[in-house]
């Protein structure tokens, strides 16, 4: 059985700090350089982040902080097509669609109906196509238009969406919505757009 006082502890610590240090200091392998193959992207390109998905009735809604699109193997600044900040692709052949709502400012967070009919849309935008709403907007997946009964306001920043039944949940960074005090997180009717 081996043994050791006191005295010989301080040694083994510094013997075991000298072997982690030789170890971690050991040169490491060189890495072999090796090409990168590139390939024209398959898909439409944005001009900026996107920050949130949503799939319903046949289309791929792209939101994020972009102001345009450009078409699959297009170098970036050219035959882009203006799409400020919501886009929609079609979900088999990922062809630009026409939905072209005009936000001024970028979405954050898409969330589509259980149903598929309807996609939600949260950020930092306070107009679509020059009509004033308050970081939140629903859209009819069949004809693109904006549902204008539904009206939710949240007074700051809109982050995350989860739709659920009757019900569209809403977090960011907003002390109110609809002139109703709620603290970074609300419920809201999904047809109405009524605090719960």
């Amino acid at each position: 059985m081996f043994t050791y006082d006191r005295c010989a502890r301080p040694v083994l610590l510094a013997l075991l700090l000298l072997l982690v240090t030789a170890v971690a200091v050991a040169p490491a392998q060189a890495a072999v350089p090796r090409p990168v193959d590139g390939i024209p992207s398959s898909s439409w390109q944005t001009n900026g982040t996107v920050w949130g998905l949503a799939a319903a009735n046949g289309a791929i809604y792209v939101g994020g902080s972009f102001t345009s699109v450009r078409p699959p193997g297009a170098p970036a600044g050219t035959d882009e097509v203006q799409r400020n900040y919501l886009a929609a692709f079609d979900a088999d052949t990922g062809e630009l669609l026409p939905f072209d709502p005009n936000l001024d400012a970028p979405v954050k967070a898409l969330v589509a109906s259980p149903d598929g009919s309807k996609v939600y849309a949260g950020g930092d935008f306070l107009s679509v196509g020059g009509v004033a709403v308050g970081r939140l907007a629903a859209f009819d997946t069949a004809t693109g238009a904006m549902i204008t009964k539904w009206k939710p306001k949240a007074w700051a920043g809109v982050r995350a969406l989860e739709a659920y039944g009757n019900t569209v949940y809403i977090g960011g960074t907003f002390s109110t919505v609809s002139n109703q005090p709620r603290a970074r997180l609300a419920a809201v009717d999904a047809n109405t757009g009524a605090l719960t």
